[in-house]
């Protein structure tokens, strides 16, 4: 059986134990600031992509309209532009267009201390094969 003074010291959590809480909660209250718009950005440069290649599969797009296509979405549905280098348009063998998304945002959290992501996704457009022999 307990000792019943026992029980009259049992009230909850210290202040120290609510401060240790509270500082769990706000590190991942920051953490989660930061990276869900890096996550949301790159949800929405491969949803571009994905909308892209649906409509240049099978079609005779040249990659300077393929490039125009995902810069027009890019323009619609992002507030700033990705950093230069993100989308690499190029072409592959035969009638195929390689689109490489490398998308490796960075933002600073607590001093000198910061999150980092890399998203990397490769999507092949496959447009007609009568453009395999003409130039981009």
């Amino acid at each position: 059986m307990k000792n019943y003074k026992q029980l009259g010291r049992e009230r909850g959590m210290t202040a120290l134990g609510w401060m240790t809480i509270l500082v769990l909660i706000a590190f991942f209250a920051l953490l989660a600031m930061r990276v869900v718009p890096m996550y949301l950005a790159y949800s929405t440069l491969d949803t571009i992509i994905q909308e892209t290649k649906k409509e240049a599969d099978g079609s005779t797009m040249r990659i300077k309209a393929i490039e125009q296509a995902i810069q027009r979405r890019i323009d619609i549905n992002m507030n700033e532009n990705p950093p230069k280098g993100t989308l690499v348009i190029k072409p592959g063998k035969g009638a195929v267009v390689e689109v490489v998304l490398d998308y490796e945002p960075h933002k600073p959290m607590l001093g000198p201390f910061g999150v980092y992501a890399v998203f990397k996704k490769t999507v092949e457009i496959h447009r007609n094969a009568s453009m395999a022999v003409q130039a981009p």
